[in-house]
């Protein structure tokens, strides 16, 4: 058990670095930490913060996902929270803990569903599944959709995909199409992870 605490710790530091290293980050003055971000809040600028808030926000959903597929594979019964509260991964937990900041894993909303369904022609091509962040009075919002994944394995039996909106560590695993009529498609939006930083916090 220990092992595959170890293994999920590790997978959701080695998503951070890999998140951090791909997203783009602030640009900090020469002779400042980047990596301890030494400036106040005051001192970024918007467009700082949100560069910020997309990074961390990359970064919490790299370690939440490969997090899962270790999951998934292993079913440790001890881990299921992790499964049905993401924001409790020590990793995430850190990341959440120095931002102040919330998570929220949402279902797509009707007309979100519609979008997503509906085909793609000339004029009208499928939403985008790259992050976004917005911005309100008090936060940046950063909002990622929630695709459907195959499971970390070389040949899997069905169920071979991942779906992870699932709050349960034995529904983790889903029928794709050749499995059974009514399953998944390798990317298929399912819902969005949502997380919520304090302007103050940044």
């Amino acid at each position: 058990m220990a092992d595959i605490f170890k293994r999920i710790v590790t997978g959701g530091l080695f998503a951070l670095a890999c998140a951090c290293a791909d997203s783009p980050k602030p640009e900090i003055p020469p002779g400042e930490v980047s990596g301890s971000l030494v400036r106040s809040p005051a001192q970024l600028s918007g467009r700082d913060q949100e560069a910020l808030a997309l990074t961390v926000g990359d970064s919490i959903v790299h370690s939440i996902e490969s997090s899962f597929l270790l999951l998934a594979e292993r079913q440790p019964q001890a881990e299921a929270l992790f499964v049905a509260q993401p924001d409790k991964l020590p990793a995430v937990q850190v990341l959440l803990e120095r931002y102040n900041a919330q998570l929220e894993r949402m279902p797509l909303s009707q007309k979100e569903e519609k979008r997503w369904k509906r085909p793609s022609s000339l004029f009208s091509g499928k939403p985008s599944t790259q992050a976004l962040v917005k911005e309100n009075v008090s936060f940046y919002v950063y909002q990622r959709p929630i695709q459907v994944r195959r499971r970390n394995c070389a040949s899997c039996e069905e169920p071979s995909l991942l779906n992870f909106m699932a709050t349960d560590l034995h529904q983790l695993r889903v029928f794709s199409t050749q499995g059974k009529p009514e399953g998944y498609e390798v990317g298929a939006v399912t819902g969005k992870w949502v997380i919520h930083f304090p302007k103050q916090g940044l």
